[in-house]
């Protein structure tokens, strides 16, 4: 078995459907049977394409509530290398009425989250970038 000899352009075209007049000859790269693997092959790029630039602009993790600079809260680091992101957060544990008011301070590659509450627990967040400021 072998691969098609020129990379395949990632694409979203129709994959062309094999006819049962069609002679299943492979000896060929252009032969009916091989343009509808590379049809296929070429999908399935373009979607693995869209994946990594969806991963690329998505990060996340957890941290701990605690003092930082400007008060209480965390560092995110993204290494978005701008600044136009959100950042969601959510406790992982029931906060208790700890909760209080966030709001962020946004660097190119780092952001500060900060809250006026006293939650002292876990969360788990969220970074997108985006393409603009939201």
């Amino acid at each position: 078995m072998a691969d098609f000899s020129n990379p395949v352009a990632p694409a979203w075209a129709n994959v062309r459907k094999c006819a049962p007049t069609d002679p299943a000859d492979a000896s060929t790269e252009d032969s009916a049977i091989n343009k509808s693997a590379k049809d296929l092959v070429a999908r399935t790029q373009n979607l693995k394409d869209r994946v990594d630039a969806i991963q690329q602009n998505i990060t996340g993790g957890t941290a701990t509530v605690g003092a930082v600079s400007g008060g209480n809260g965390f560092v995110v680091t993204h290494n978005f290398g701008t600044t136009a992101h959100t950042i969601d957060v959510v406790p992982l544990a029931n906060p208790a009425g700890t909760w209080g008011e966030w709001w962020i301070v946004r660097g190119s590659n780092t952001t500060t989250v900060l809250t006026n509450g006293t939650y002292p627990g876990t969360v788990r967040w969220t970074a997108r970038r985006t393409t603009a400021e939201v």
